[in-house]
């Protein structure tokens, strides 16, 4: 019993590391067909704040990736690139 001690702390340890946070992680974050737009900002953002050294042009890139078809989506693509800071 002592001697699995050893091998269950870091089984344990393991399982309740928090996995790091990418910017690949943004790209998963989608829109949902009903989410009101202030709510995906919200939770984006939520996200986004968790990511070291996350450049501008990608949170951007990855905000419009997520966004539902629409007409805010392409009035955002015509515009000039703006920082999210």
């Amino acid at each position: 019993m002592f001697q699995d001690l050893p091998n269950k702390f870091v089984s344990q340890f393991i399982a309740s590391r928090k996995e790091r946070m990418t910017s690949i992680h943004l790209s998963k974050i989608k829109q949902g067909p009903q989410e009101f737009l202030a709510e995906f900002v919200k939770r984006f953002h939520q996200e986004a704040v968790l990511i070291p050294d996350l450049g501008d042009r990608v949170a951007y890139i990855s905000f419009l990736n997520g966004l539902k078809s629409g007409h805010f989506k392409f009035s955002l693509t015509e515009e000039k690139e703006m920082t999210l800071a």
